[in-house]
């Protein structure tokens, strides 16, 4: 089952390095400066929705509806299925009086041992710096890798053998954060295309 969240959808866009060196306003990925799009973001919460769970954030399935679309990228389509991945703490295992341990949170999906993990969600304040933070890596690992196959291929051109070996493709996914807009709740998730 799917819940739905109305959402505010900032793309990270793509530039080459040389336009992010040069122009001082390119150099961070922000929410401001970026386009953004209205829209819905559906996320699983059928019993295991968890795609994962790592020692920060949680992935689960979702699908991206944005009213319009974005020209191009995630979001294009009237319908994306993508990865929801929100940040959390680990609540420490407190010792009671009594000597028994417990741990406060919100019951999670299980670990990769299958052992129950606790959770707890961060506020805004502190899963906007975060999700943030991750979205300029993004941005700027997508131009970092953009200019080295530039570099790759100009090699090769002017190389007098073609190399003995095919140069592999890595990709970057396709990726923006969407601020969840609701009464009781705030919150930002870091989608990837599924």
């Amino acid at each position: 089952m799917q819940s739905f969240e109305f959402i505010q959808f900032y793309p990270i866009p793509t530039r080459p390095l040389s336009e992010i060196l040069q122009n001082p306003s390119y150099r961070s990925f922000d929410l401001h400066q970026s386009e953004s799009y209205p829209g819905k973001l559906g996320v699983d919460h059928t019993p295991g929705p968890f795609i994962g769970i790592g020692r920060f954030k949680t992935a689960q399935s979702g699908s991206l509806m944005l009213t319009p679309p974005s020209p191009s990228g995630l979001g294009s389509k009237p319908y994306h299925d993508v990865v929801v991945k929100r940040p959390f703490i680990s609540p420490p295992t407190l010792t009671l009086a009594s000597g028994t341990k417990a741990t406060c949170g919100v019951a999670g999906k299980h670990s990769p041992k299958s052992e129950r993990r606790r959770i707890i969600c961060l506020s805004l304040g502190d899963e906007l710096p975060k999700l943030h933070c991750e979205a300029n890596m993004l941005y700027w690992a997508k131009a970092l890798l953009v200019m080295t196959y530039k570099f790759i291929y100009s090699a090769i051109s002017s190389a007098e053998h073609p190399p003995p070996f095919e140069i592999p493709k890595l990709c970057f996914v396709e990726a923006g954060l969407a601020l969840t807009h609701s009464q009781h709740q705030q919150i930002i998730s870091l989608l990837n295309r599924a």
